[in-house]
Parts: C-alpha cells; structure tokens; sequence
C-alpha cells in the first residue's frame, strides 16, 4: 500500500478494516504483529505529512471579526458569529463542542440552559467533548505547562473564581501542574508523574 503512495492513515484505516474481519470470523490477526506494527510506524515516520492550516492568532481573529458586517445579513447573525469565535478562541473550544454539522445529527451542540452567567464570570458546560464523547463527565481537570501555568494559578488562588474555577458545583476538581521552563520535551515525563500521583482526568 506504501509502494501505491498510500498515507499512514489510508493504511492504518484499511487494516484496522483487515484486522476487524478476521477477529470476527475467529482467525489470527496479523495485523497485529510486530513486524507490520513497526512497518507501519516507519511508514508513519517517512509519510509524515505537513499540516498546511494555520493557526488562529489574535490578529486573525481580529480580521474575522472586522469582516463580519460585510458578509453577515444582519446586526443578529454578526453577533452570533462573532460571539462563537471569540468564545472558541479564548475558551480553547474545538468547533465541534460548541456546535454542529448537519452530518452530526446525534451530536449535542451547546445551548443556552448549559451556560450559566455569574456575576463576574461564565460558566459553560459542555456536554460532549474530544475526551469525552460519551458525555459521562470528569471529575478532575488537569492544568499543566510552565511557569504561566504556575502563575496562573497563584492568580485564581487570591482571586474569583478561585483555585477551582468555580466547578466545585460540578463535583470537578483542578490540579495545576505548573513547571518553569518546562518544554515539549519535559511534557510527557510530567504526565507520568502526574499519573502517578492521581487518576487520569
């Protein structure tokens, strides 16, 4: 499949295809095999293909909000629009947990009664996630990062809505986990002894 130009996933996606059949007529899978996982993870190595989409910066965003009035249809829909992409720009929303598709018709996008508007913040649940698609809930977030993240923290412990972020109501607990310095190469040795310590979030 490689030799075809095939992608890593196109070939991972056919022999997870290949690995289902033969588990449900009772036969060996070898699929599952050494030599054809590290193969595959050669391929994975050598067909590594470049993202092309770009990130959405602040000054994007400003330039998404700015051409709003001029493809929207009315006062109504600009603020709809522009209140979804600020809200998934600073919340860290994928597009998928605040909204749908209409291929997405079991989906559950979010509405109003799962937005709750404090006095001085907002608290917004949602109900279905990434890590969450069967909709059953976390108990714990993890925060974790550099020394931003430590000083984060330090924030919302002397100010609202405090070292939780309000979602005690929730039966949610926040573990920050902040590092100086820390880098993408420190990261997955942080998880572990995050892992260690508590239940996975």
């Amino acid at each position: 499949m490689a030799s075809k130009g095939l992608s890593y996933s196109t070939v991972k996606c056919y022999l997870a295809g290949i690995s289902f059949n033969l588990k449900l007529n009772n036969f060996t899978d070898p699929c599952q095999f050494f030599i054809v996982q590290k193969m595959l993870l050669g391929l994975k190595r050598t067909k590594n293909v470049k993202d092309v989409r770009s990130p959405i910066t602040l000054p994007l965003l400003n330039q998404l909000l700015n051409a709003l009035p001029h493809v929207c249809h009315n006062y109504y829909e600009y603020i709809l629009f522009a209140v979804a992409y600020c809200l998934a720009f600073f919340a860290l929303f994928r597009v998928g947990e605040i909204t749908l598709t209409n291929a997405q018709t079991s989906y559950d996008p979010l509405r109003l009664e799962n937005i709750v508007l404090e006095p001085s913040h907002l608290i917004i649940n949602i109900l279905r996630s990434k890590t969450d698609q069967a909709g059953k809930g976390k108990d714990s977030i993890w925060i974790v990062g550099s020394s931003i993240v430590a000083r984060a923290k330090s924030y919302c412990q002397m100010n609202s809505p405090g070292l939780n972020l309000s979602l005690e109501c929730k039966g949610v607990t926040v573990i920050w986990w902040g590092v100086g310095g820390m880098k993408w190469a420190n990261f997955e040795d942080n998880i572990r002894k995050l892992l260690a310590e508590f239940d996975p979030p």
